[in-house]
Parts: structure tokens; sequence; C-alpha cells
């Protein structure tokens, strides 16, 4: 199940609470216009693929391998087209930060996204 919580509505969800007591920060407070927070059943691999890694092999956190659907200005706070590297490489913000790829209907993103987790379910 996937729950999306949206300053609409947010005050009275229940599911709310349950974000407020570890201390999610967007739980306790929404900061801007468009804030949300996105919730779902999570997992856990059962090995760490290299498919499932963003980071580039022997690059820092910082530097992405990005899937080829993954293109500049598809990406929240990367406006900058420094960041984009050739040979598909991301160069991302400050640890820390949250990114949202907006895809829309596209197709070639869910099929990699439903490849990862096929892959991590084994």
């Amino acid at each position: 199940m996937l729950i999306v919580f949206s300053r609409k509505g947010f005050d009275s969800s229940a599911e709310r609470q349950a974000l407020i007591a570890p201390g999610h920060p967007h739980a306790l407070g929404m900061h801007g216009r468009n804030d949300a927070i996105w919730s779902g059943p999570g997992g856990l691999a059962a090995t760490a693929a290299d498919s499932l890694r963003l980071t580039a092999k022997g690059g820092p956190c910082s530097l992405w391998e990005r899937p080829p659907w993954l293109r500049p200005g598809g990406l929240s706070n990367h406006d900058r087209p420094d960041r984009w590297r050739k040979r598909s490489r991301l160069l991302t913000v400050s640890r820390g930060q949250e990114f949202v790829a907006p895809i829309g209907r596209r197709q070639a993103p869910r099929r990699w996204l439903a490849d990862r987790i096929a892959e991590m379910k084994g």
C-alpha cells in the first residue's frame, strides 16, 4: 500500500501520527506548498547487487550512474547543468537531501523501478 500525505487533509491523518512518533520532519510540520510524504511497505534487498546502486563504482556517494530515462532537468534540486556529467553521470547535491523525479506516465522509469523491486525480492 502506498500512502501519500500532502498539505490537504494532512492534519487529520492517523498515518501522520505514526510518522510523528519517530520524528519524521515532514510529519511534524509542512514546510512548503508542495510538501508531501510518500510511504510504502518498504523492503530489504537479499543482496547488495550493483544494479541496486546509483552510486558510481569507485566514486563518492554524490556521483551517480543515472538510469537512461533520467535526463538533465528531470530531478528536483539538480538544475545546474554542470551537475549532469558525461557518460550518464550525475553529481548530486549534498547528502541528506531528498530528490523527486516526476515521471508522469512514462513507461521507461516504471519498468526500471519494477526491475529494481523484482531484484530486491529475489
